[in-house]
């Protein structure tokens, strides 16, 4: 995004693919060699269905998990709780979520954002980074606090259980110990083993879109005059050599997302912090070419964005593509070296928006 500033969104401890809350990789108690099978043994019982394990409450309730351990699963697999209405998850979003994670092998909760009820003040941590109960016997002290994760930023089998899960739903994930933490030789300080597969409760509040999702619109003068068109999911512009620029900004869907949210007016003073995710690519109208590749997933305050972003963006539906056609006075007036663009150019920006928290 123009003027980019990207927050501190992904706050993952345990699901992070690569680290712990201290930032190091963990390693097995007490040696550099995993000790154990990197797959279950022949003592627990490995199911390739969730029918076993029994999940007690509504969405949005801290949720009652009942199975006999210890278990293993034998792939990524979900059973969905109570199902959503929202759009199908495609394993590469990211979503706005409570989960609470169990170990399969002994039963222990080992992390989660529901508060637990027996937890005093003093006992409940504040900081929903902090590092879980380092006794595996315990439950885990914390309050009530939702968080975002990237999932392409997880363990593999959270964003494989998960996929085609719709927004809004409460879903059971069982994720098998090759596709969780078996790379890693296991995370000792909360009792998980090589071997061990995990349970993970999870309501999706909300997620991202992955790309643009709604319908295409027809009629559009500049998408039509600057040669639009979509290869392998990829939109693209051919521009004609010798196009005028616009007298003022426009602002085309061409495609309106199937969400009801909208982007609001980020120039108003309480909309100031709010943060856009995108993809979209540049080009110079002067010269026709492209002067920011096609990024994905790009994160950013939208009120810290250029005019024409702001202005533009305005009132459209989340998970729309948008055709910006950008003078001067709307993006860049006095040039720029990133994207590199001469002074008096005007910038054209394919937008597709996924989300707007």
């Amino acid at each position: 995004m123009p003027k980019k500033i990207v927050p501190a969104l992904i706050a993952g401890l345990l699901l992070l693919t690569t680290a712990c809350s201290s930032g190091e990789t963990p390693t097995p108690s007490g040696s550099e060699t995993p000790t154990g099978s990197a797959t279950p043994t022949a003592e627990i019982p490995t199911v390739d269905n969730l029918d076993a394990v029994k999940v007690e409450g509504k969405i949005g309730e801290d949720p009652k998990v009942e199975f006999t351990a210890p278990m293993a699963v034998a792939t990524p697999m979900n059973k969905i709780i109570e199902e959503g209405k929202g759009h199908k998850l495609e394993g590469t979003e990211y979503i706005y979520l409570n989960y609470l994670g169990i170990n399969a092998r002994t039963g222990n909760e080992f992390d989660g954002t529901w508060a637990d009820p027996n937890a005093s003040a003093s006992e409940t941590a504040a900081d929903p980074s902090a590092s879980p109960s380092p006794t595996p016997t315990a439950a885990v002290k914390r309050e009530t606090t939702p968080t975002i994760f990237g999932l392409s930023e997880l363990i593999p089998g959270f964003a494989k259980a998960i996929k085609g899960v719709p927004v809004g739903s409460r879903v059971l994930l069982g994720i098998p110990s090759s596709e969780a933490y078996d790379s890693q030789g296991g995370v000792a300080s909360i009792d998980i083993k090589v071997g061990d597969s995990l349970f993970f409760v999870v309501d999706v509040l909300d997620a991202s879109y992955a790309q643009a999702t709604g319908k295409e619109t027809t009629g559009n003068e500049w998408a039509d005059k600057l040669g639009y068109k979509v290869e392998d999911g990829v939109p693209s512009l051919t521009i004609p050599e010798g196009t005028a620029a616009p007298e003022k900004m426009v602002a085309e869907t061409l495609i309106e997302g199937e969400s009801s949210s909208t982007i609001p007016d980020a120039s108003k003073e309480e909309n100031a912090s709010g943060t856009i995710l995108t993809n979209f690519k540049a080009y110079s109208l002067k010269t026709g070419q492209e002067v920011t590749a096609w990024t994905k997933n790009d994160i950013g305050v939208l009120a810290k964005a250029i005019p024409g972003w702001i202005s533009g963006l305005k009132d459209k539906k989340i998970g729309s593509r948008v055709l910006l056609v950008l003078p001067p006075e709307d993006g860049f007036p006095e040039g720029s070296n990133d994207p590199a663009l001469e002074a008096g150019d005007t910038i054209v920006y394919i937008v597709d928006i996924l989300w707007y928290m």
